[in-house]
């Protein structure tokens, strides 16, 4: 018990109202830690979270950015991308015989670049959002196309009748245009491409690739696709009198170029 002096008057505090006193400041004191306490708590939470989204975000950019890199496994016909399969190349073979021309003329003409003429639903030009093109002669409802590819060798079946036509003194069949097309249609396919696998240089003239393994992707599979949507093209000279089937000409699956390589 202790003596306390009130306004000049002696005034006895006993232990109880002592004890009365330090739990009533004690609680006072204790709701304003409690509430700074769950601040603390909100805060440290809110920070979590916020970090949390923003990690995410910045992940799912990630991986959007290297989706929009990657290049597909597959086209939009579902032919595979990858360059996987080997094949010889660089060699002579039926095509090319140094400056023997006799064998490897047959061989060109019978290429049937036409084959790469195909047709699609236009359910399926809307899908994947492919420029206008004609539609077919005989088949109204689809549109017609040509793979790229059977349209370079075209290209190369051109330029090179014409050259050989011009070595003889003769006039080439195709109009200068035809040619200058093909030639610039080379060039900018070859600049899309861009390839940069490497070619191995003999030493010898301007023979690189000569006897050189490489990995290609599947010519196969490109003529299965166009034999299964064939838009039934010749791409050949016709007489006159043939002109108006040259949409109804169905080759059977053939495109006189080699199965199962590149060489022949």
């Amino acid at each position: 018990m202790k003596w306390l002096k009130a306004e000049g008057v002696d005034v006895e505090t006993s232990d109880s109202e002592k004890e009365e006193d330090r739990l009533l400041n004690g609680n006072r004191l204790a709701k304003p830690r409690r509430n700074a306490s769950i601040s603390i708590i909100s805060i440290a939470s809110y920070t979590l979270l916020i970090s949390i989204i923003l990690i995410q975000a910045i992940l799912l950019i990630q991986v959007r950015t290297e989706l929009a890199e990657r290049p597909p496994k597959t086209t939009i016909f579902g032919l595979k991308t990858a360059r996987n399969i080997p094949r010889t190349s660089g060699l002579l073979n039926k095509y090319w015989q140094g400056d023997e021309l006799e064998e490897p003329d047959k061989a060109w003409d019978a290429i049937n670049s036409g084959h790469g003429a195909i047709v699609v639903t236009p359910e399926f030009k809307e899908q994947h959002g492919l420029p206008d093109s004609i539609r077919h002669p005989f088949h109204q409802d689809m549109y017609a196309y040509a793979l790229e590819a059977y349209h370079m060798i075209h290209c190369i079946q051109v330029l090179r009748k014409d050259f050989l036509l011009i070595r003889e003194g003769k006039t080439p069949t195709k109009p200068l245009e035809h040619a200058m097309h093909c030639f610039d249609a080379l060039r900018q396919s070859v600049m899309c491409q861009a390839s940069d696998e490497l070619l191995v240089i003999t030493g010898r003239g301007h023979a690189s690739g000569f006897n050189q393994m490489r990995m290609c992707r599947n010519w196969d599979d490109l003529r299965d696709l166009a034999t299964e949507k064939t838009a039934c093209y010749w791409d050949d000279d016709l007489p006159p009198e043939k002109e108006d089937t040259r949409w109804a000409m169905c080759d059977g699956g053939y495109d006189g170029l080699p199965v199962g390589a590149i060489l022949e």
